[in-house]
């Protein structure tokens, strides 16, 4: 990797129109000297939630194994947003609080030993622990964050910017959780006044999945990129790029688009009752949610072809985005889907890595490992799959 700082000045990226999203940039020092520079990436846990039942006891062995070495070797620990699952209230009661989601995790006999690991490096072994919030916990908080993980956790409602000197050479790590670039779970699209209340349709898409007797099986992740798989399926091959957003943005194919995925996720029909029910005794149906021009909006916003970029993001596809960036490595979460891979961004090329996931319905519980290159050796970038080792990708200093 080269040090492009000797002859590019580096601009952060520019904080967007939501005031709620920050961006962060820190500046580490990692010397050549010692063994303690890895930077473990892990996001997508969802614990509490359905989906991670099973997983969640995986983890808490990982953590247990890690929080052992993490004194010696483990520098940087970043949780990468949908930690835990606070989107799956059924649409028939009114949504758990933060407050009673906190309590519930602290009892919970797996999780409890997850947030005690995680303090424990933060406290006493000087790892520096990141939580950079998601979308299904959009409600996390710095102080809540501070309850469950200790006063040294550092909470990021947005991106971070890593850059890492030795000394000699500079890198730079954007952390983010990647929910912003999805046209269904962008909160820029949904405003307080109007029928979403604030929420993305993600929001109630997970909730009419939470509603349903297979919820177990319904990954929100899923319904929306198979509903959205099927939409485009109807419309003609020729019709390609930002022509696609202007079609989906016409209110017969928004309706049929959104009517068949909040019933794909409640696999029930929609009818005139059916009603969400939110904080402080509020509601709105699923009709009124339907009937909301959210990707004319996106369009009068962003353009139709930053729109289509969304619609793609939203099959996990970052293609259109990757390019805008500027730092080194790019670190996302929020698909479930692990990918290590290089790019072309503003730097020629940059690394991008996806951390995947670990719920139950997972192929693989994965995680991603950085090793900083040092002045006369090559680091890396991992994908790890839990236990065994996963796919790797070298990266030295070229200048």
């Amino acid at each position: 990797m080269k040090d492009f700082c000797t002859f590019f000045r580096y601009v952060p990226p520019k904080a967007g129109p939501n005031a709620k999203e920050k961006i962060v940039v820190d500046e580490v020092f990692i010397s050549d000297t010692t063994n303690k520079r890895e930077i473990l990436v892990f996001s997508d846990l969802h614990l509490g939630g359905h989906w991670s039942k099973s997983t969640v006891d995986e983890m808490r062995m990982f953590l247990t194994k890690l929080a052992k070495i993490a004194e010696e070797y483990v520098h940087t620990l970043v949780m990468l947003g949908d930690v835990f699952e606070m989107w799956m209230s059924p649409i028939t009661i009114t949504p758990t609080s933060k407050e009673e989601y906190a309590e519930s995790w602290k009892s919970h006999k797996e999780i409890s030993t997850i947030l005690r690991c995680i303090r424990k490096m933060a406290d006493e072994d000087n790892v520096q622990v990141y939580y950079i919030r998601g979308n299904h916990d959009w409600d996390m908080d710095a102080e809540l964050a501070k309850e469950l993980f200790g006063p040294k956790v550092h909470f990021i409602p947005g991106k971070l910017i890593y850059c890492i000197s030795n000394g000699s050479q500079e890198y730079r790590i954007r952390f983010e959780h990647g929910h912003d670039y999805d046209l269904f779970n962008c909160v820029e699209l949904a405003p307080e006044d109007s029928p979403l209340q604030g929420k993305p349709i993600g929001y109630y898409v997970s909730r009419c999945a939470q509603t349903s007797k297979d919820n177990y099986f319904s990954d929100t992740e899923l319904v929306i990129q198979d509903t959205l798989r099927w939409i485009l399926s109807v419309i003609p091959n020729k019709i390609i790029g930002s022509a696609i957003a202007e079609i989906l943005s016409k209110n017969f194919f928004q309706k049929r688009l959104l009517t068949r995925m909040f019933e794909g996720a409640l696999d029930l029909e929609i009818t005139d009752d059916s009603c969400v029910l939110l904080e402080n005794d509020k509601w709105v149906r699923l009709k009124e949610l339907i009937k909301y021009p959210f990707i004319e909006l996106a369009i009068e916003k962003y353009g139709p072809s930053r729109t289509y970029g969304m619609l793609e993001a939203a099959l996990g596809n970052y293609e259109d985005f990757l390019p805008e960036m500027s730092e080194d490595v790019v670190v996302l979460g929020h698909t479930h889907r692990f990918k290590n891979a290089k790019f072309l961004g503003k730097l020629e090329h940059m690394y991008y890595v996806n951390s995947g996931t670990w719920i139950d319905l997972a192929d693989h519980l994965s995680y991603v490992k950085i090793y900083p290159p040092k002045r006369d050796e090559d680091g890396y970038i991992a994908i790890d799959f839990n236990e065994s080792k996963g796919y790797v990708e070298k990266f030295a200093d070229e200048s």
